[in-house]
């Protein structure tokens, strides 16, 4: 009996720190657009400005992204992280594309997942 109290136990807090690491929900993708910058601060660092002026600082940003001024189209998820730069929102990017600045073309080109 003790031994299947303890395991209960030990599987409660399990998924107790499970919830508190997800922030109680599942975290949703959401998009935007915006332009990477090269941010020359704590060692500098690459970060995009989002098209309404939200900054961003992907976790995992390609080096084929790696481009001060590149337009990029961007499928994200928040990320309740922080760290030493303190300029943005940590996001992982689940899918990124740039955008082409083609008059006649209004959709991402190259796209990466």
């Amino acid at each position: 009996m003790k031994k299947s109290v303890n395991s209960s136990l030990v599987i409660f807090v399990i998924a107790l720190c499970l919830l508190f690491m997800t922030g109680g929900a599942m975290a949703e993708n959401f998009s935007f657009s915006g332009t990477i910058q090269h941010i020359d601060l704590e060692g500098s660092f690459w970060g995009i400005v989002a098209t309404d002026g939200t900054h961003y600082e992907p976790t995992n940003l390609s080096d084929d992204y790696k481009h001060d001024g590149l337009a990029v189209q961007v499928v994200a998820v928040k990320k309740d992280l922080y760290n030493v730069h303190m300029w943005g929102k940590i996001i992982e990017i689940i899918s990124i594309s740039r955008i082409e600045n083609n008059a006649h073309s209004n959709t991402p080109a190259n796209s990466q997942r």
